[in-house]
């Protein structure tokens, strides 16, 4: 058994892709319009850094420009852990930890 295909007239394709093309080539020139605005706008937007903002730019460029480790440092720690006269003060590190805390809160 066989079945006969129907071959559609060619010229209702051809008339919607020429609808579809013309559709996307509008499409197309809007996008580009609204990307040339964008553009014009954005050379005459400009931007303000708060003072914080400023403030954390110096001080990652000073972290940067410092020492990864102090070698001195590390080494006289050492020492003093190896001959048992390194002190540690557990108030100390708690209120630096809650001076840290409060710090981070305010913001």
């Amino acid at each position: 058994m066989t079945d006969k295909i129907q071959a559609a007239p060619i010229s209702r394709y051809t008339a919607t892709a020429a609808t579809s093309r013309a559709q996307s080539s509008a499409s197309n020139t809007k996008a580009a319009a609204a990307a040339n605005s964008a553009i014009a706008s954005a050379a005459s937007d400009t931007v303000q850094l708060t003072s914080d903002s400023l403030l954390m730019q110096e001080a990652s460029a000073a972290a940067k420009a410092a020492p990864a480790i102090d070698a001195q440092r590390v080494a006289d720690v050492k020492q003093s852990l190896r001959d048992g006269s390194y002190q540690i003060n557990p108030q100390i590190i708690a209120s630096k930890m809650m001076n840290t805390e409060w710090e981070l809160a305010r913001k």
